[in-house]
C-alpha cells in the first residue's frame, strides 16, 4: 500500500479524466457537451485520510457540445457569461458517506459572482490496468442554475430561451487520480536549480477537440 506522509498533494492524470455536462432542452432533447479546459488537486492528509481537501477549477469557455455555432450561443448569452465570470471554482469542506455507502462530497461552488454549497455524489473505483496506483473517483452533480443567476429572459427570441431550457445542469467528473511521484534527492554535492522552490501546484486537464459541426 502506498504510504502516506503528513499531507500530500496527489495528481489528476490529465489524460484519463474527463469532466462533462447535460442540459435538457424542450425542442432539442438533451445538449451534452464537455468541458476541455480544467483542472485542480487533492490534498490527502494521512492522519485523516476520509478527508481530502479537494479543489477544481473549470474554464467556462473550454466548454464543446460539438457544434461551434452552438458553443458561441450559450458562452454569449446568460447562460454562461464568459466576458464577466471566466471560470468555476468548487473547493470541498466535508465527504460523508450515506448508510448505504455512498460517498458524498459537500463543498462551494462559486460562479456568476455566487457562492453556493452543493453536494456531489461520489463513487470510488480502481484505476483500469493491473497493479495501477491511485484511484479513480466519479462525481455527480445536478446545479440549479437559476441560483446563480444564468437564466435567459422566457421571451427571448432565441433557441436559448428560459421557456425551452431545463433548470438543472447534470454534471459528471470522472477523475484519475494517482499519488505524487517520489521526490528526487540530488546528491549532496549538487547545487539547487535556478528558479522558485516548488509549492503546491495546480494540474490542468487538457484534451484535443473533437470534430465539430457547424
Amino acid at each position: 500500500m502506498y504510504a502516506l506522509s503528513d499531507r500530500e498533494c496527489w495528481n489528476i492524470d490529465a489524460e484519463r479524466s474527463s469532466l462533462t455536462f447535460s442540459l435538457r432542452h424542450a425542442l432539442l432533447g438533451q445538449i451534452r457537451g464537455e468541458f476541455r479546459c480544467w483542472g485542480g488537486r487533492v490534498l490527502i492528509d494521512s492522519r485523516a485520510r476520509s478527508q481530502p481537501a479537494v479543489h477544481v477549477w473549470v474554464d467556462l469557455a473550454s466548454l464543446d457540445t460539438g457544434s461551434r455555432r452552438r458553443d458561441k450561443s450559450i458562452l454569449d448569452t446568460e447562460l454562461f457569461d464568459v466576458q464577466w465570470q471566466p471560470s468555476l471554482v468548487f473547493d470541498s469542506e466535508r465527504l460523508e458517506y450515506t448508510d448505504d455507502g455512498l460517498a458524498v462530497l459537500t463543498g462551494w461552488l462559486g460562479l456568476n459572482s455566487l457562492r453556493k454549497e452543493i453536494s456531489l455524489e461520489v463513487t470510488f473505483s480502481r484505476p483500469p490496468g493491473d497493479g495501477a496506483a491511485g484511484f479513480v473517483a466519479t462525481a455527480r452533480a445536478a446545479i440549479d442554475r437559476r441560483a446563480f443567476g444564468l437564466r435567459r429572459e422566457a421571451n427571448a427570441r432565441d433557441w436559448l430561451s428560459e421557456r425551452f431550457v431545463d433548470r438543472t445542469i447534470e454534471m459528471v467528473a470522472q477523475v484519475v487520480i494517482t499519488p505524487p511521484a517520489p521526490a528526487a534527492f540530488p546528491a549532496k554535492s549538487a547545487s539547487r536549480p535556478a528558479g522558485r522552490a516548488p509549492g503546491p501546484f495546480t494540474l490542468i486537464a487538457r484534451s484535443e477537440p473533437r470534430p465539430v459541426t457547424t
